[in-house]
């Protein structure tokens, strides 16, 4: 973006920049010429400031930071950072990336970190074929940290996939790796044992470029070692797997010119360690393949050839190579590195044998301060990539944090919603709820007032019986009939005593007391309640007081719930609602609302 704004700032302000001038008087002549300058600098400069200070979205991939990992790596990692940014790519496959640029720039411990990370995807560790390559950089990456333990426990790791996949190539890996593990920790036994299971596999696999690699590696230990035969015999075996995979060149896809550049690299080898273990003739002849090798050409790799040199007492040849590739590392400004020390050894050993001791001792102190240089070097580096490292996880870890408090608030937002829909349903089945019962004590309250209404008209034409009972004749009754009617007359007498005395007010009423105020058996009584009123003494009293209640209601405003009970003849305020919530289905105070 910022590319594309410099470039329309240039275009849009350099003909502004240079149309706008010519309607400058010409009196203003050298203002009009410095507005002129400026213009055409802006249009010149904008654009190449825009190029130097951004990257083209082209090379903005993962490909791209692979392929200047090694030639450009300052670059490579500029792609990095904004791949990280942009989070375009699969989350696993930007941290392998930066795990493996961090490796190829000899960075291991923060390899490690996005190694391990990388581990941790399901994307990964569940797909065989990309956790193997994975842990296949990874035990070279803890043996290049020297965390050895660690190495064998990736290496043991592979190694039981790889089993139970068959794949013999990188079971054979593994044992590779196993070996070369075991070698450095001073058990050759079983470094050969591991060597030779190594070797078992990669032959079965048929993968000739995983067997010249064992082979060439396991050259380089033995040598390392001072077992040299032992070392000849691995270049032998090295150079049958470079043949097989010379063979097999098109299967590998490999760089154009990579075959050959091997065999320089084998023939280099080849000669040191011939002409070491006493077999100048074969060393002879690697030498000669060699210098006929496009690896003999290039100054950085015809170092590798020094030490037959030296060997073969070849000394102004091994100086004139040693002294290019010094001069050579100089202009490069890389002068503090392997390689540089490498470089003076040769100098120094070539310079000594041939007497020329004052140079020597030259590049001794030289080699001296390059040593302090590399050590100091190297403790800035483990600084800088501990820091570097402490930062990214630190930054790591505020991820992680970042990401939980979303997740947390997430979690939150769900649950309120989730609780606010429940709320509103809640109180939407309580609305509901409300108007149901509102309708319900509507619909309540009047079918009481069509009772009291019934039961107003019932008692004035009970009060008229007696007087209508003149004018037609009784007719004779028997049996049950007249105790029926008995039972009648006692209850009217009862029910209009009790009516207008207002018997039933009294909270301690019982049937023993109101039929001895009446002169009635207890026993008479009793049965006339329960066959003319239909229910018991105390359901037909209760009745009685409920309707008091409802009167009460009804026309007084200022009395409470309690002083109605009392009034209306209960006992306590409880009993009183109970009462009337079983006989109305609604409280006094529900009641007493909806009849206003």
């Amino acid at each position: 973006m910022l590319s594309v704004f410099l470039h329309i700032f240039a275009f849009d302000f350099g003909w502004v920049g240079i149309t706008f001038p010519f309607f400058i008087p010409h009196k203003w002549q050298d203002m009009r010429t410095l507005f002129l300058f400026i213009a055409a600098g802006l249009c010149v400069w904008m654009p190449v400031l825009a190029d130097e200070n951004e990257l083209p979205d082209s090379i903005i991939t993962i490909e791209h930071t692979y392929q200047y990992c090694v030639s450009d790596p300052e670059k490579a990692q500029a792609i990095m950072d904004e791949l990280m940014v942009r989070r375009q790519d699969k989350d696993w496959e930007l941290d392998w990336c930066q795990a493996d640029l961090y490796y190829n720039t000899g960075k291991y411990r923060l390899a490690l970190f996005f190694f391990e990370k990388t581990a941790a995807y399901k994307a990964v560790n569940t797909v065989p074929s990309l956790y193997m390559g994975l842990l296949s950089t990874m035990m070279e990456c803890y043996r290049m940290n020297n965390d050895l333990e660690k190495a064998m426990q990736t290496a043991l790791s592979l190694m039981d996939i790889a089993k139970a996949l068959d794949d013999d190539a990188e079971t054979g890996r593994a044992y590779m790796f196993m070996g070369i593990i075991t070698l450095r920790q001073k058990n050759a036994l079983l470094a050969k044992h591991y060597f030779a299971q190594a070797e078992t596999h990669l032959k079965a696999s048929e993968n000739s470029e995983y067997l010249y690699h064992f082979y060439l590696t396991v050259a380089n230990l033995m040598d390392e070692k001072g077992d040299y035969i032992l070392a000849a015999d691995y270049l032998k075996k090295a150079r049958e797997g470079l043949e097989a995979m010379e063979k097999n060149d098109a299967g590998l896809s490999l760089p154009e010119g990579q075959i050959a550049y091997e065999y320089g690299r084998l023939h280099a080898l080849a000669s040191d360690i011939f002409a070491k273990s006493g077999r100048k003739q074969e060393a002879a002849g690697a030498y000669e393949a060699f210098l006929a090798s496009p690896y003999s050409a290039d100054d950085r790799t015809r170092i590798h050839i020094v030490p037959y040199l030296l060997k073969s007492e070849k000394y102004d040849e091994a100086l004139a190579i040693s002294l290019r590739r010094v001069d050579q590392l100089r202009a490069d400004t890389d002068t503090i590195g392997e390689d540089m020390a490498a470089a003076l050894r040769y100098l120094i050993e070539a310079y000594q044998k041939t007497g020329q001791f004052s140079d020597a001792l030259y590049y001794a102190q030289l080699g001296l301060s390059l040593h302090k240089a590399i050590r100091q070097k190297d403790r800035e580096n483990t600084a800088l990539e501990l820091a570097t490292l402490y930062q990214v996880q630190e930054k790591e870890e505020l991820l992680l944090m970042r990401e939980a408090t979303i997740k947390r608030r997430s979690f939150l937002l769900l649950l309120s919603s989730l609780i606010a829909l429940l709320a509103i349903a809640a109180v939407a089945l309580v609305v509901r709820s409300i108007k149901r019962t509102e309708e319900k004590n509507r619909v309540m309250v009047s079918r009481i007032k069509e009772l009291q209404s019934c039961k107003q008209k019932l008692d004035a034409l009970e009060k008229q019986m007696p007087a209508l009972a003149a004018f037609y004749p009784s007719d004779v009754s028997s049996g049950a009939d007249a105790s029926k009617n008995g039972f009648a007359e006692l209850f009217a007498l009862a029910d209009q005593k009790i009516k207008e005395q207002k018997l039933y007010l009294k909270s301690d009423l019982t049937r023993d007391e109101l039929a001895l105020s009446l002169g009635i058996k207890k026993s008479d009584f009793s049965r006339a309640v329960n066959e003319c009123a239909g229910f018991s003494f105390t359901d037909y009293i209760n009745n009685l007081r409920l309707e008091e209640a409802l009167r009460l209601l009804e026309k007084s405003d200022n009395l409470c719930i309690e002083a109605i009970a009392e009034d209306s003849g209960f006992g306590s305020a409880r009993s009183f609602y109970r009462q009337f919530k079983s006989k109305y289905s609604m409280s006094p105070a529900e009641y007493r609302k909806w009849v206003k």
